[in-house]
């Protein structure tokens, strides 16, 4: 997980059932909170997206750090 000190506030507007899904996999605790839950979404959209980019034209500009975070 990343580094609190690294974390930086962003707001940002969800459709209701998203955040009533997140809160449903808070409460099974799937996830400590909303904000972790939202930070492995990102992180898996980014390592995904990344990884087809690569494949498709690797590049320098890539942060390849981003594909072996865990």
């Amino acid at each position: 997980m990343l580094r609190k000190s690294v974390l930086k506030l962003v707001t940002f507007l969800l459709p209701g059932g998203y955040l009533e899904g997140i809160d449903r996999l808070v409460e099974l605790g799937r996830f400590e909170s909303r904000s972790e839950a939202v930070r492995i979404a990102v992180k898996e959209i980014m390592k995904g997206e990344l990884r087809f980019i690569k494949a498709k034209k690797p590049t320098r500009e890539i942060p390849i750090a981003l594909l072996s975070e865990t």
